[in-house]
């Protein structure tokens, strides 16, 4: 007989949040090398990694080659069974590691895709060439602390996971982009 206190575990509420676990479940089926996990993967992950790569002025032949060497360094790292915490953190940290080396050897200049979109001809044109303008003219890593704020809709703790600066010094740069954005 048990006592009153403890309770059978079978009625015991599921402790863990359901997104958390399912992302448990879904790094579990990429280290059993499950191809439709891999397949959901790359699916899920391609158009936020295309967006994040052209917007930091990458060229659309570069982007697909950072694309499958970001893919390549996730499959090594589920491979070599590293504890992964955070998927999400894991891609976009390997990207933004490889768009900080990529704008060290290239110039910054607005990719023509960008350009075609500021140039768009509708009421909004000389709103969206200020935004743009101003945009390229902040530092690097205020462009990717944005970038990954509302291109990516990361949160504020995982943005400080990946780019390595602590929650203050990523809050003031949100606010302070957001006042000249505005």
């Amino acid at each position: 007989m048990q006592p009153h206190f403890i309770k059978n575990s079978a009625h015991l509420p599921n402790q863990r949040p359901a997104p958390e676990r399912q992302e448990t479940d879904f790094v579990g089926a990429l280290y059993a090398g499950e191809p439709t996990a891999w397949t959901a993967l790359v699916d899920q992950w391609s158009p936020r990694l295309y967006n994040y790569l052209i917007y930091n002025a990458i060229g659309e032949a570069e982007v697909h080659k950072l694309m499958r060497i970001i893919f390549s360094e996730i499959v090594r790292a589920i491979a070599g069974a590293r504890r992964i915490t955070n998927l999400g953190v894991l891609i976009l940290s390997v990207a933004h590691r490889h768009v900080l080396h990529h704008r060290r050897q290239s110039p910054l200049i607005m990719p023509p895709k960008l350009r075609q979109i500021a140039l768009a001809s509708n009421e909004d044109d000389d709103r969206r060439i200020n935004f743009f303008l101003t945009f390229y003219r902040f530092a690097p890593d205020i462009q990717q602390i944005l970038l990954l704020h509302h291109l990516c809709e990361v949160d504020l703790e995982e943005i400080t996971q990946i780019v390595g600066q602590s929650t203050e010094v990523v809050t003031k740069a949100l606010s302070q982009a957001q006042y000249y954005l505005s």
